[in-house]
């Protein structure tokens, strides 16, 4: 089943992983660790739909930023494993919805663009916040308490 994006569809990589392994009996799918430097992490997946002929080969690439989200302060090297297996799969045509990105490729970006967009009322607060601490450091400073 997909899932719909910003009006497009999208397939999860555990479906693509699922078609994969139904149409592929004798397919094999591996990951590498590519590079692990500065908080960032590289993956590298391969997808062999016959594993006895190791020059049909499909890869995928993905890297995440430890911290860079939620998820990512624990699970950054699964989530950026689960990424390149589902870009390696979409090349190897594997539950394409009209795009390599798997849904969850998509989503995760979609919530790195909205990570750091402070809205207008957000602003307010912090705004009204601020008037308060100073208030509050001017009384303490004049009154000494």
């Amino acid at each position: 089943m997909s899932v719909k994006i910003h009006g497009k569809d999208y397939i999860t990589v555990d479906e693509r992983v699922q078609e994969f392994h139904k149409k592929y009996k004798n397919g094999s799918i591996q990951t590498k660790l590519v590079s692990f430097e500065n908080g960032v992490v590289v993956i590298k997946a391969y997808i062999y739909p016959d594993s006895s002929d190791e020059l049909r080969m499909f890869t995928g690439y993905a890297y995440e930023e430890i911290g860079s989200s939620q998820i990512n302060k624990t699970s950054a090297l699964e989530n950026a494993e689960t990424s390149a297996v589902g870009r390696g799969l979409g090349f190897l045509n594997i539950g394409l919805g009209g795009s390599i990105a798997s849904a969850d490729e998509v989503q995760n970006a979609v919530h790195q663009q909205k990570v750091g967009v402070v809205t207008d009322e957000q602003k307010e607060r912090y705004q009204e916040y601020l008037k308060h601490k100073i208030f509050d450091r001017k009384r303490n400073e004049t009154n000494k308490w």
